[in-house]
């Protein structure tokens, strides 16, 4: 969970801190401080080819301007909510896919204990992802993540 929450209203400049999580929740800018170390483990990850079709193919799916959301329940034994990133030629060249990818692992990542307990995610960019400014692109991904936060 988060040791400290300074929600501003939209607009209101915060200046970020050092490990401070800075992101936008239900239409206000937040300052998030993390008890956790901030990293990404692969326990937190999707991984393999076959993990990333059965959510693609048992999730629920959920659109939205530059992104595809599937989610699905996991596999027995995991014991945490996973993320796994698509990002194809269309978006870009690798610079360009790889900063979308890293922006979505880094959204997921500053809220992942706000998250519902279990669940797999698949997380599909869309071309107009890379055009987009990341403020834009984190409301996205708050919109398509909204039913799956916690009550």
């Amino acid at each position: 969970m988060y040791r400290g929450w300074h929600c501003r209203p939209k607009g209101c400049h915060v200046r970020p801190f050092f490990g401070c999580a800075l992101f936008w929740l239900q239409g206000r800018l937040c300052v998030g401080v993390a008890e956790t170390s901030g990293s990404f483990p692969k326990t937190a990850r999707l991984l393999q080819s076959r993990e990333f079709r059965r959510v693609t193919r048992q999730g629920k799916k959920r659109l939205s301007r530059h992104f595809i959301l599937y989610a699905a329940r996991p596999l027995p034994g995991v014991e945490r909510p996973r993320l796994g990133i698509t990002a194809s030629r269309k978006v870009g060249n690798a610079v360009v896919r790889n900063r979308v990818k890293r922006l979505i692992r880094e959204f997921y990542r500053t809220r992942q204990d706000l998250l519902a307990p279990v669940l797999d995610f698949v997380v599909i960019a869309k071309g107009t992802a890379a055009r987009c400014e990341t403020r834009i692109m984190w409301q996205d991904l708050e919109r398509l993540f909204g039913p799956y936060w916690r009550e």
